[in-house]
C-alpha cells in the first residue's frame, strides 16, 4: 500500500499510493473519519493539504521511516 503521512502546520494526514508505480496519492482526514464518512475524509484532506505551499508540507514515506529505525512505540 505504500503509506506514507502528511505533516502541515499543526496537523497530519495519512495516506496510500494508489497504485503501485503510481505518483498519485489519496490522503484521508482521520480525525473526521468516523463523523463524516471516507468519501468525506478523502475529501477534507485534499482540501486541508491544498491549503499550504509546497515548501509547509512534509511527506513521510512508512518505508523510509522504518528504514532509518522508526517504529511504533510498543503497547503497554
Amino acid at each position: 500500500m505504500e503509506p506514507v503521512v502528511v505533516v502541515v502546520p499543526g496537523h497530519a494526514y495519512v495516506g496510500v499510493r494508489t497504485a503501485p508505480g503510481s505518483n498519485r496519492y489519496l490522503y484521508i482526514e482521520t480525525a473526521q473519519t468516523a463523523r463524516i464518512g471516507f468519501e468525506a475524509a478523502l475529501a477534507a484532506a485534499e482540501r486541508g493539504i491544498a491549503r499550504y505551499p509546497l515548501s509547509q508540507i512534509r511527506v513521510i514515506k512508512i518505508h523510509d521511516a522504518r528504514e532509518a529505525g522508526i517504529f511504533p512505540l510498543p503497547l503497554p
